[in-house]
């Protein structure tokens, strides 16, 4: 009897009549099935590691890109810095009113600083000092500041009397 059939061209199946033919059986399964993933370990290592090289690579990508931004920023904000107190300079404001300035490109703060330096006027920007004198006060002679004199001479003055 031929193993093929006519149909299929395959091995017609044959129960085992044993368990020892049905062990051969599975047993022999298993050794194909074996042999297909042999180097299962193998590869399993070898992927295991890629991935921690992969990790570790992305990491410090990951760590270069963040500094790079970092460093852009502050990059940034130093000429924004440098912008605002070029445009403070040039129109006089002072650094006390540098924060009236806000933000932005050096045409947008040049048009703040024009507008700031119309509205202020050397009144405003640099307030006069009035002398303020007490009526009699030039009448009073010259007092040394630790002496009786200048005790007695405010007694006088604000009506206290010594008893």
């Amino acid at each position: 009897m031929s193993d093929e059939t006519p149909t299929g061209g395959k091995p017609e199946f044959t129960p085992p009549a044993s368990q020892d033919e049905l062990n051969a059986m599975i047993g022999a399964r298993l050794e194909r099935e074996r042999a297909k993933f042999s180097d299962y370990e193998d590869l399993r290592a070898k992927a295991s590691r890629f991935d921690e090289l992969e990790a570790a690579n992305r990491t410090e990508l990951e760590k270069a890109t963040a500094k790079a931004s970092e460093w852009e920023q502050a990059a940034n904000s130093a000429n924004s810095e440098l912008v605002r107190l070029r445009v403070a300079t040039k129109f006089g404001i002072s650094e006390d009113d540098l924060d009236l300035l806000g933000s932005g490109s050096e045409e947008e703060l040049t048009k703040r600083a024009e507008r700031i330096k119309s509205l202020t006027t050397p009144a405003e920007q640099e307030p006069q000092r009035q002398e303020l004198r007490v009526p009699g006060e030039s009448k009073s002679p010259d007092l040394p500041l630790n002496g009786d004199g200048l005790e007695n001479a405010l007694r006088g003055v604000l009506g206290i009397t010594t008893t």
